[in-house]
């Protein structure tokens, strides 16, 4: 006999996956009742994921980065917001809990390895409440435990939610507390077959991730530390025009929508027709195979720090090439500092996407004066982190370079946090180069200097 928890009647029924399916999905709240300019979550108290409980246009750091911007001459800065909810295609939640029953997923309370479950978060896609809901059971009901900080032992630290949008299928990565395969099996393949039995209707694809390591890292970026179970293997996206495909051990947006639909248009708008684009921390190309194809460039010179990106890089430029774009496109693999050379004496603008700490201390000096007076003529500078922003942008300005626009955006409503978009311009006209053009790197990663 089974209760259900939604109308309390009592079903006689075989134990079905359709049926364990349908008593764990929760559905989400209606978009039409919930505000459009502010976070409304049950869990807004106590989870430390969103902060700001007012006007998600406005949080506290947005004022710091207007008087920042006013000092250098920006005087104007327009604020771009999409859906305040379930805008979350991509997440990673802690799995932890003392006992098998208590197997919890969720984020860590502020200052603590405590976890608070937020099952119904509204700024989860609603598909992400689902399929955390399903791994939470088959864990509570499995004989694994949840990793421990302190003895360094359980199986699963974290998991990984990634939405495949046009199809809203889930794609799945368990992070295990083990160096490899062989560490883990058969308890590990033992819990991926119950998890896609289960949710095999809703689920894109499979993966673990073996971390084995100590402190906070939530996964062991290489790529042989990652483990295709069941599924396809990326989840493929349209962005602008370009298929691209991500793996779980590539970078994504994890609100890919807005970054598509505010961000992406906008900073395409800075790079001139035909430009020649050197890209530092480029990921899987989203920015630069976009710009590439949408505005026409002659050369695109990427680097990124780590190697996953690689593959779907040369797919999707493939692909582009078979449709008739007709730029050339290379890919290193190096961090920013090792890969300073894909600034030609030909290069016309240079894009920067770095991470919250901003561009190592060798390339903004080296941007900030560079060695070729004939160019870049531009940067456009993608920023998630203000403080490492502030800390670039005055080394560049003390620089041969002025800042002449600015906009930013509330990627992730809820938090304080804001997406910048700096356009820097050089304060003197170069000199026309006309030296021959260097041939394009090729994709092997370089040797460290």
């Amino acid at each position: 006999m089974v209760r259900c928890p939604k109308c309390n009647d009592t079903f006689r029924v075989a134990p079905t996956d359709l049926f364990v399916i349908a008593i764990e999905h929760q559905s989400p709240s209606d978009p039409a009742t919930l505000p459009n300019d502010r976070v409304s979550c049950k869990h807004m108290k106590s989870c430390s994921g969103c902060s700001v409980t007012g006007v998600a246009q406005e949080p506290p750091t947005l004022n710091e980065i207007r008087s920042f911007l006013d000092r250098f001459g920006v005087r104007q800065l327009p604020v771009y917001i999409d859906s305040v909810h379930h805008w979350r295609t991509h997440a990673k939640l802690a799995i932890r809990g003392a006992q098998r029953s208590q197997i919890t997923l969720g984020l860590f309370r502020s200052n603590s390895h405590e976890v608070q479950p937020i099952p119904e978060c509204t700024v989860h896609a609603p598909e992400i409440n689902d399929a955390v809901n399903l791994v939470q059971s088959a864990l509570r009901e499995s004989t694994l435990y949840a990793y421990n900080e302190a003895t360094g032992k359980g199986q699963c630290r974290y998991a990984l939610f990634t939405v495949h949008r046009p199809s809203r299928k889930v794609q799945v990565t368990i992070v295990w507390n083990a160096a490899s395969w062989k560490e883990s099996n058969p308890e590990s393949m033992q819990l991926a077959a119950e998890i896609w039995r289960r949710g095999r209707s809703f689920l894109h694809s499979l993966w673990f991730n073996w971390n084995n390591s100590t402190g906070n890292v939530i996964v062991c970026p290489e790529v042989d530390r990652f483990y295709h179970v069941y599924g396809e293997k990326s989840v493929m996206e349209t962005i602008c025009g370009v298929q691209i495909a991500f793996p779980p051990y590539a970078f994504r947006q994890a609100n890919l929508d807005a970054f598509e639909k505010l961000v992406l248009p906008k900073l395409l708008s800075y790079i001139p027709i035909g430009a020649n684009v050197a890209e530092f921390c480029a990921g899987v190309g989203v920015i630069g195979l976009t710009a590439l194809k949408n505005r026409k460039l002659r050369q695109l010179s990427s680097s990124e720090i780590m190697d996953g990106g690689r593959k779907p890089f040369r797919d999707a430029y493939n692909k582009l090439r078979k449709e008739g774009v007709q730029g050339k496109a290379s890919y290193i693999v190096g961090s920013d500092s090792d890969t300073m050379d894909i600034v030609q004496p030909n290069t016309d603008v240079v894009i920067v996407d770095p991470p919250r700490g901003g561009l190592s201390e060798d390339v903004v000096e080296f941007l900030a004066n560079p060695v070729h007076n004939t160019a870049p003529t531009r940067i456009v500078y993608l920023s998630c982190g203000a403080n490492a922003f502030k800390n670039d942008a005055r080394v560049l300005l003390d620089g041969q370079w002025r800042l002449t626009a600015a906009h930013a955006f509330i990627l992730f409503p809820g938090s304080n946090h804001v997406e910048l978009l700096a356009i820097f311009d050089r304060k003197r006209k170069p000199r026309i180069h006309t030296g021959r053009q260097k041939p394009s790197h090729d994709s092997k990663p370089r040797r460290k200097r």
